[in-house]
């Protein structure tokens, strides 16, 4: 009895400390988790690059060489080797053709930020003086502070992005680095595959009973699609919006198209809000630098996010996420809340997850929905 007292006490004191002492607790939390982030991303971005690579060597070992090379080693090898030419060649004949215009695009917009800002108060200050309802008070002060509040965010944002440009160059070596690690990871991911999925499957089996470990498998399984299905068709998405962008920008000239193309592709990344984030930034700017284009920027933009979003999104995302559209934006708002803009990326594929989850543990429990009764001739013709 008295042990049990004592072990009790020590307990209840143990948990005291530890709640007092929380807020350092969780503050080594997030330096070690930090650390540990800072020195698993050249692996992640490795394991990123393989993970969207895997379909087109898949598709090059198993429906191209496998007619000319019988040697299975030997075809991987040549599958990864072809995929990377492929998109280092790619690669290199856009960013050739892109970042010098992109540079000369940045440059330009910095050096010009403060006329086309100048530009935009006066316009607004002739609309609060000839506009009723924006000439009362009340709604100049909080258009005019808002304004002011905008104004210092985008010279702050800029300076920033100068700043972290100049970062990014005195910390080359590390970039150089991280990139080389990430390549070399990628490399041995996607020639090693099948041979790593197939030692941690038996090592899953020897861990685990039959039936745990085919759970194991079907949840991995689950997981694998779902987010590798689903990242990929958001980055050809980015990729395709690009492009598109770019064209329309370029074939009826608007101003910065290489800018604002890639700020519509980034955008483009996050579901439901991007795009909407991608319309406030660029058609405002295209108002203040061309006014007479930003008609035609805002009725483009708005069309190419429609194809894209009914028909070029589900085409390209399959049955990767079925979600519905209330669950999509709970999903992107939870994501951001909690991790920012990587998770207003990545909550869409972790929401779809959990719904398939439980919808295995539905039918497991109860068994499959029921079909809807079908209504006869008689009874449609009687309730018309």
């Amino acid at each position: 009895m008295a042990l049990t007292v004592f072990v009790t006490v020590a307990a209840l004191i143990v948990f005291w400390r530890v709640i007092e002492d929380i807020d350092d607790l969780l503050g080594a939390l997030r330096a070690l988790l930090k650390q540990a982030g800072t020195v698993l991303q050249p692996f992640l971005m490795g394991a990123l690059i393989s993970y969207i690579l895997l379909p087109l060597v898949r598709w090059m070992d198993r429906k191209v060489l496998i007619r000319f090379i019988r040697g299975e080693g030997l075809r991987r090898g040549v599958s990864v080797l072809v995929a990377y030419v492929l998109l280092l060649a790619a690669l290199a004949g856009l960013l050739a053709y892109l970042v010098p215009l992109l540079v000369s695009n940045v440059q330009e917009f910095a050096a010009n930020l403060s006329t086309y800002l100048d530009k935009g108060q006066r316009l607004m200050e002739t609309l609060l003086d000839e506009h009723a309802l924006l000439s009362q008070p009340a709604v100049r002060r909080v258009v005019e502070d808002a304004l002011e509040n905008f104004g210092t965010l985008l010279r702050e944002s800029t300076a920033q992005i100068a700043q972290a440009a100049v970062n990014t160059v005195l910390t080359v070596s590390g970039v150089v680095t991280d990139t080389f690690i990430a390549l070399m990871t990628s490399i041995y991911l996607l020639v090693d595959n099948d041979r790593l999925k197939s030692s941690l499957k038996r090592l899953v089996r020897a861990l685990f009973k039959p039936a745990h470990a085919e759970k194991i498998f079907l949840f991995t399984n689950d997981a694998d699609r779902i987010f590798g299905q689903y990242v990929r068709a958001r980055l050809l998405e980015s990729l395709m919006v690009f492009v598109a962008m770019l064209i329309g920008f370029t074939v009826y000239p608007v101003p910065y198209a290489v800018l604002f193309a890639l700020i519509g592709a980034i955008t483009n990344l996050v579901p439901f809000f991007g795009p909407i984030v991608g319309f406030i930034i660029i058609v405002p700017l295209v108002l203040l630098i061309r006014p007479e284009r930003a008609l035609y920027a805002a009725i483009f933009i708005t069309c190419l996010q429609q194809i894209d979003g009914y028909v070029v999104g589900p085409k390209v995302m399959g049955d990767g996420v079925n979600l519905r559209p209330i669950f999509i934006l709970m999903a992107v708002s939870a994501g951001g809340a909690f991790c920012g803009v990587p998770g207003m990326v990545l909550g869409v594929p972790v929401a779809a997850f959990i719904g398939v989850q439980l919808s295995r543990f539905t039918l497991s429990r109860v068994g499959a929905k029921p079909p809807e009764p079908k209504k006869s001739g008689k009874r449609r013709a009687k309730e018309t």
